[in-house]
């Protein structure tokens, strides 16, 4: 699908927000600032079986890692993970 990633507050980087499409969006609080700039715009994901996690959200602003759920965690124990990207245009 289609999403835009914001800041939730611009002096906050540890807190963002994701719109898709459609208008549906979600607010991520436990993400990390892990890298600078680097002007890629990518999404990452973590596969385990059937299940997809989003990982890593690389923008214009930085690079973001986000904390793994517990559902994540548990899977993770239990499959060998796959990683998977996106990306994106300005």
């Amino acid at each position: 699908g289609t999403y835009t990633i914001n800041r939730v507050q611009f002096n906050n980087p540890s807190s963002l927000q994701l719109r898709s499409a459609d208008g549906h969006s979600a607010v991520l609080t436990s993400v990390a600032m892990i890298g600078a700039p680097d002007g890629s715009l990518k999404a990452v994901f973590n596969r385990y079986g059937d299940q997809i996690f989003l990982h890593e959200i690389r923008t214009a602003g930085g690079e973001y890692q986000l904390t793994r759920s517990r559902s994540e965690k548990k899977l993770a124990e239990m499959l060998k993970g796959e990683t998977l990207s996106a990306s994106g245009s300005k």
